[in-house]
């Protein structure tokens, strides 16, 4: 049995990234046709050290510092770096984005009962429904 499902297997590039300020729900766009929302948890790790996580955006951890505006730094972190694997872990139906260099976006199943994440790539749509389970729209 496999462990994991491949949804993307390419190279593309981030266009967008931001969070809505009213629902708390994060948008990342890419090049190619690939659009993802989520309200979960996620952090970005490179080579498996964690550099962000989303619980720190727009927090202000030292006085003379502006707020973490966690868009802009992850934009400014991946800077050219492309992604090139979208996989879903099948055990527990987190979501991680894999650019080149190592630098990996793992998004954490949060919820039994809501939906956790919604992908768009090209004309199919993924959503990650209550429970972890996948239903899958093509569109």
């Amino acid at each position: 049995m496999k462990k994991k499902e491949i949804y993307f297997k390419n190279k593309t590039n981030i266009t967008k990234l931001y969070q809505d300020v009213n629902t708390s729900i994060w948008f990342f766009e890419f090049k190619k046709s690939i659009f993802f929302q989520t309200s979960v948890f996620w952090r970005l790790s490179h080579k498996g050290k964690i550099i962000f996580t989303s619980s720190d955006n727009n927090k202000k951890y030292i006085f003379n510092k502006p707020k973490i505006d966690l868009a802009l730094d992850v934009l400014k972190y991946i800077n050219d770096r492309k992604l090139i694997c979208i996989k879903r872990i099948k055990k527990s139906s987190d979501l991680v984005f894999v650019f080149q260099d190592n630098i990996k976006i793992t998004f954490y199943l949060s919820s039994i009962a809501f939906e956790n994440w919604n992908l768009h790539i090209d004309k199919k749509q993924y959503i990650c429904i209550g429970g972890g389970e996948i239903a899958v729209f093509n569109n």
